[in-house]
C-alpha cells in the first residue's frame, strides 16, 4: 500500500471507487423492462417505437434515465 509522507509512514487506502451505469447493454435493458432480447431489437429497429437508444462504435446502448421515462410515458392510464 502507498504511504503518504504527511502521515508519518502509515498506510493509506484509496476510496474504493462505485461506479453506477447511465446506460444499459441490450440485456440489461431487455431485463430491466422485463421482455426479451428479441423484443427489444425489434422495437429499436422499428422506428416508430421511439425507444431511447445511442449507438457508440459497434455496441447499443440504452441511457437509463430516458429508457424509465419511455416506459412511463407509455403508460395506459384507467379510462
Amino acid at each position: 500500500m502507498p504511504t503518504d509522507p504527511a502521515s508519518n509512514g502509515e498506510t493509506t487506502a484509496k476510496p474504493e471507487l462505485s461506479l453506477t451505469p447511465i446506460a444499459l447493454r441490450p440485456r440489461e435493458a431487455a431485463l430491466a423492462l422485463g421482455i426479451s432480447r428479441r423484443t427489444l431489437s425489434v422495437l429499436t429497429a422499428d422506428r416508430t417505437s421511439k425507444i431511447p437508444h445511442v449507438r457508440l462504435g459497434g455496441c447499443l446502448l440504452f441511457p437509463e434515465r430516458e429508457l424509465r421515462d419511455w416506459i412511463a410515458g407509455r403508460m395506459e392510464r384507467p379510462r
